[in-house]
Parts: C-alpha cells; structure tokens; sequence
C-alpha cells in the first residue's frame, strides 16, 4: 500500500498538475504531492491538543511569516500575543519527515488591529529557536517590486490559495487550490449586501484583494495567495461554506518593505556563510603553508650547517698542512 502511494504521489509531483479535490486523486496523495511543491509552507500547532490551526511560511532561516491573527487572542477587548510555549511550528525536510521548531519571539505588525469584518495589518513573523535548512525550504518567490506585485491584483493571473488546512475529522492536509479573482465591485457589492458593515471598510481596495470563495472553507488561515507562482499576500478572512461570501486576501504589496527586511536577513546569513567559509579556507590555507615551511625548515637547517661544519674542517685541515 505505501508503494502505492509513494508511485502515485511522484507521479502526481512529475505531472505537475494543479491539484483540485474531486479529479479522482485520494486526499492523502493530494497533500503529500503539494506538500513537496512548496517545501517552505510551514503549520502552526498548539501543544495542548497537537493540532494544526494555522499556516505560515519560510521567511528567513530564522523567521516565519503568518498572519498577526493567528498569533493573537482577543478577550474581553483585549488583544493578547500567544505566549511562545503554547504552540509549535512543522516544516518538511529533505529528509522525508518533518522539522519541529519552537517560537523565541512573536513580532506582529505595528498597524495590526481587529475590525468587524476582519483584521488591517493581518501580518506577523515568529522568530524560531532553531534555523531553517533553508536549501531545501528556500522561501518563496515574491515579485521584484510593488509595481509587478499590483499587476497580479488587476485581472487572472494563474492564482491559487496554498495552505495547510483542517478536515472534517480534525486532520491537517495540504491544499491548493486554483482561484478565479473577483472584481472590486462585484465584491464590495457582495460584502454591502450581506454585511453592512463591510460597507464602510476604510481604503478596501488598496488592502485587499477578493477571490472567489466557492471551495474554501474557514479554517484556511494564514493561507498564502500565489500568482504565477510568486507570493502575493495572505488570507485576512474566509467565507462560511457554500456561502458564496468571497474570499479575501491582505496584499502582500501594502507591507513589501516590511516583508523584505526580514528577507534581507536570509541574504545576509548567506553572506555571513559564505564569509565563514572563506575565513576557514583562507586560515587552513595559511596553517598548511606554515606547516610545510616548518617541515622543510628543519632539513634546510641541517644542510646549512653540515655545509658549515664541511667548511671549517676544511679550513682547519688547510692551515694545517700550510704548517
């Protein structure tokens, strides 16, 4: 049975299809092939129940990005960050299984708040006690700029939602799903029309982008929005199922600087790898050339003065017949 499997998920990654439920593919096979597709998505879990309630992503070899939502509780009208020992995070590895990672720290946004319809700023980085091995879960592509990042908002681009997600029996499985964008208008009609309040969101257009939500159901958060296979922002709320709300994305756009900084970091391991490595080189280099200089110092040494000692006898021996 598990070769089976194995077969049928290389078969499936080789293919390179986009997978959707229902194309006759077992749910178990779906998850591991797009699981392998995109080795850099990570799952939050608590601890006290072991189970999954959150997506994220590989943002440095010591951060993860996710929303700030999934890593705040808001009771009583208090917003609370979850303390570090009340989850964990998985990321697959090369090595078939997946890495445990524990939270040092949980950064959220400066401008992340709750509203009635959702969350402004929904985006936060956990910092990791451990690095990433980031040559297998690189981070995901993002656009070069805010200008190609605002090209994906204006019409089809080949998008999907990508996420770790829950079933029906409290399973975590991974899924991606083909998108088809939904226009500002037809959304916020959409949005005023089953939910006043939604109405009266402040700049919607400029923080967030709609999509048809026919297939998603809540439980997708922290789900990542790909546009030709470049990361392009993050799920800030789902519809109900078979709602027909659409499902809305926070644009990755409006926080690129703030993404970047972060991404600046693994640029910067790399560097200080590369820099490591040369130290090391350049100092073994130097001890071999030392050592062999002391090595060939000692025979030279005694050449020298066996040549020194030759010459005095000889010295010696001619003052004596000279005598």
């Amino acid at each position: 049975m598990s070769v089976q499997f194995l077969f049928c998920a290389l078969l499936t990654v080789a293919a390179g299809n986009d997978l959707v439920p229902g194309d006759g593919i077992s749910e178990d096979v779906q998850s591991f092939s797009a699981a392998v597709k995109y080795p850099f998505m990570v799952s939050l879990n608590y601890y006290k129940t072991g189970g999954h309630f959150c997506s994220g992503s590989v943002l440095s070899s010591r951060h993860v990005f996710t929303t700030c939502q999934c890593v705040v509780r808001i009771s009583g009208g208090t917003a609370r960050i979850l303390d570090t020992d009340m989850f964990y995070l998985t990321i697959k590895s090369d090595r078939g299984k997946d890495d445990v990672r524990t939270p040092v720290k949980v950064i959220v946004h400066r401008g992340c708040r709750k509203q009635m319809y959702g969350w402004e700023f929904d985006f936060a980085v956990v910092r990791i006690n451990a690095p990433i091995n980031v040559s297998y879960s690189v981070p995901p592509a993002i656009p070069n700029d805010e200008k190609e990042m605002n090209e994906f908002y204006k019409g089809a681009n080949e998008c999907k939602l990508v996420d770790w997600t829950v079933n029906f029996d409290s399973m975590a499985y991974f899924t991606d799903y083909a998108l088809r964008l939904m226009g500002n208008d037809e959304c916020e009609k959409h949005l005023c029309s089953r939910y006043s309040i939604k109405c009266r969101i402040k700049d919607f257009r400029d923080n967030y982008v709609c999509f048809d939500g026919e297939r998603v159901c809540p439980g997708n958060g922290g789900g990542h929005l790909f546009c030709r296979n470049k990361f392009a922002g993050i799920v800030n709320w789902t519809p109900n199922c078979n709602s027909g709300d659409p499902l809305v994305f926070s644009k990755l756009a409006n926080i690129f600087s703030f993404y970047k900084s972060y991404r600046e970091e693994q640029i910067n391991d790399y560097r200080n790898l590369l820099g490591q490595v040369i130290r090391a080189f350049i100092f073994v280099c130097v001890s071999f050339c030392l050592f062999c200089g002391i090595i060939l110092r000692k025979p030279l040494q005694q050449s020298l003065w066996i040549n020194d000692l030759r010459s005095r006898v000889s010295i010696f021996f001619d003052k004596s017949t000279m005598d």
